[in-house]
C-alpha cells in the first residue's frame, strides 16, 4: 500500500488508505489518510489530506488536516489547513494558514 520512493515512504494521489499505519521513516502523502498514524516524519503535500490521529516528530504541511497531531516540530505552509487540535514543542505558521486549536507541548521530567 505504501510504495518507495528514496528514502521516504509515498502515498500517491491516487491512493486512500484507512487503518493504523506506523512507518519508522519518513512518510510523504500526496493521497488521502484516515485513522492513526505514527512516523519519524510526515510531509503532507498540497492536495493530500489526513484526517485521525497523527504522532510524528516532524510535521511539514501542506495540505488539509483534520483530527488531533502531536509533534516536536510542526511547519504550516500558506495552503495548509488545521482542523482540530495541535500539541507542538516548536511551530512554524506561514502566513494565510488556517488552523484550529494549537496547544504547546509540555514535557514533565519525573
Amino acid at each position: 500500500m505504501v510504495e518507495k520512493n528514496g528514502e521516504d515512504s509515498f502515498i500517491s494521489g491516487e491512493m486512500t488508505i484507512c487503518g493504523q499505519l506506523k512507518c519508522q521513516g519518513n512518510l510523504v502523502i500526496a493521497g488521502r489518510v484516515e485513522g492513526e498514524l505514527q512516523a519519524k516524519e510526515v510531509r503532507l503535500l498540497a492536495g493530500g489530506e489526513f484526517r485521525g490521529e497523527l504522532v510524528c516528530e516532524r510535521l511539514c504541511c501542506s495540505g488539509r488536516l483534520e483530527g488531533s497531531a502531536a509533534v516536536d516540530h510542526g511547519v504550516f505552509s500558506q495552503t495548509a489547513r488545521h482542523y482540530g487540535q495541535l500539541k507542538a514543542k516548536t511551530l512554524e505558521l506561514e502566513s494565510g494558514v488556517r488552523y484550529g486549536h494549537l496547544q504547546p507541548l509540555f514535557v514533565v521530567d519525573g
